[in-house]
């Protein structure tokens, strides 16, 4: 337990009292020593309860965490940027026209975007696609399709840009609630080279990947994944995961990776809030949806404890679901359509 000062004065100062047969004067030296040792005393308490919580992989976090997980072969996963393709136009096409590598652009909220290969435009082409990746890994980079207008650095002749495509498979740095659920994970089915925790280990190392589930064993093992957020798996990450795991498999085996199913939870309900309140908890709540893993279920009560744990409304009720869901194995909850009205009466 970790006692503050007051508690290890009072201790002493009893003791004090049983053997002089009275308390110390408050002004006393003896009772200002007590007082220094007290502070020493609460301190190394302190110290010693967080000792104890980082000593076991269910209490401990951040470093000491990854300390627990490095014995299990398991390490943190990196924050990854999001990619995708930029599309850049031009109305002279006269000349040849190069768009180096490193090229930047940048969304309407300032989310920058850099090209990872050089585009060449010859002379009669007015448009070109360049492969591209968010500046900064994290989820903020996945962008919805158009999202990308502004160009930040001179390419010649080119008047636009932009992406046809979501630029998706942006992930953040992985938080100590995933780790500890991997450790977990790997302490209860230990990876033997041949079970459904060895894939399940090397799937879930995989960048990009934010959760995963494994069915099967002996011939055919398929390994499901799901990206953070309403991101998807790049097909890219799931041929090279299922190549990898392929060629580590045990003989006489196939392994398969799949996307798991994908089901959009449509939400609305009336709160007793204002225009900003309900903004926010409509942000709320399709965060708490987007952070589920696979196979987990979404109740309602879970859902208005967000909304009440907020502070920003006094009141709520339901119109849909009317009912808590809870998918299979398979499947992967999402947020779908978000609606908070204003509730009247």
């Amino acid at each position: 337990m970790n006692y503050d000062q007051e508690y290890y004065y009072e201790k002493m100062a009893e003791t004090y009292a049983g053997l002089t047969g009275f308390r110390p004067n408050p002004a006393s030296d003896v009772a200002f020593r007590f007082r220094a040792l007290a502070v020493q005393l609460s301190a190394l308490s302190g110290q010693v309860e967080e000792a104890r919580l980082e000593a076991f992989p269910a209490t401990a976090s951040g470093s000491a965490l990854d300390a627990h997980a490095a014995l299990r072969g398991l390490s943190r996963r990196e924050a990854c940027p999001a990619r995708g393709m930029l599309r850049f136009s031009r109305t002279q096409t006269e000349n040849v026209c190069v768009i180096p590598a490193g090229c930047l652009c940048a969304a309407a909220d300032g989310t920058e975007y850099e090209t990872t290969a050089e585009g060449r435009m010859e002379p009669g082409v007015s448009e070109l696609l360049v492969p591209a990746q968010a500046v900064r890994p994290g989820t903020a980079g996945n962008a919805v399709p158009g999202a990308v207008c502004l160009l930040r650095s001179y390419c010649g002749e080119v008047s636009e840009v932009g992406n046809p495509e979501p630029f998706t498979g942006g992930s953040d740095c992985e938080d100590d609630v995933h780790l500890r659920a991997r450790l977990e994970s790997a302490c209860q089915e230990p990876n033997n080279g041949a079970n459904k925790g060895f894939y399940l280990k090397h799937a879930l190392a995989y960048p990009g990947v934010y959760d995963a589930v494994v069915s099967g064993q002996g011939g055919v093992v398929t390994v499901l994944l799901a990206a953070e957020g309403d991101a998807q798996i790049p097909d890219s990450i799931l041929s090279t995961l299922a190549e990898q795991l392929n060629q580590l498999r045990e003989p006489c085996c196939t392994v398969t990776v799949e996307r798991a199913e994908v089901v959009p939870v449509a939400v609305e309900v009336e709160v007793a809030a204002d225009a900003a309140g309900r903004e926010r908890i409509a942000g709320l709540l399709a965060g708490e949806l987007n952070r589920l893993r696979i196979g987990q279920g979404c109740t309602l009560a879970r859902l208005g404890q967000l909304i009440m744990d907020s502070g920003l409304a006094e009141n709520y009720r339901f119109v849909q679901p009317t009912a808590d869901r809870k998918p299979n194995g398979s499947q992967l909850l999402r947020a779908g359509e978000i609606t908070v009205g204003e509730m009247v009466g």
